[in-house]
């Protein structure tokens, strides 16, 4: 329960309804996309170690390659997309 003398305690704001206003419309924008525009996907070393680790990236960007450091190996090597784990 928050109460007026509480630090986390703030005045409550006032929202302004544009489309009552005769502001802009959302009628063609999609405001709230299912899907986002990111993914969630696993990184497998091209060293053949096994060590993976995850990453986003952006949906509609081709497959990820990235050069990072294996510790099984300790050395930097090429890190291919193996898979989609979820959208973010």
């Amino acid at each position: 329960m928050l109460f007026p003398n509480s630090t986390n305690w703030r005045r409550p704001i006032k929202v302004k309804d544009p489309i009552a206003q005769g502001g802009f419309e959302t009628q063609g924008l999609q405001l709230d996309d299912e899907h986002g525009g990111t993914v969630l996907v696993q990184m497998v070393s091209a060293a053949g170690t096994g060590y993976c680790f995850n990453t986003k990236r952006n949906r509609l960007r081709e497959k990820l390659v990235l050069r990072k450091n294996d510790p099984l190996v300790n050395k930097h090597v090429l890190f291919h997309e193996k898979k989609k784990i979820r959208s973010i």
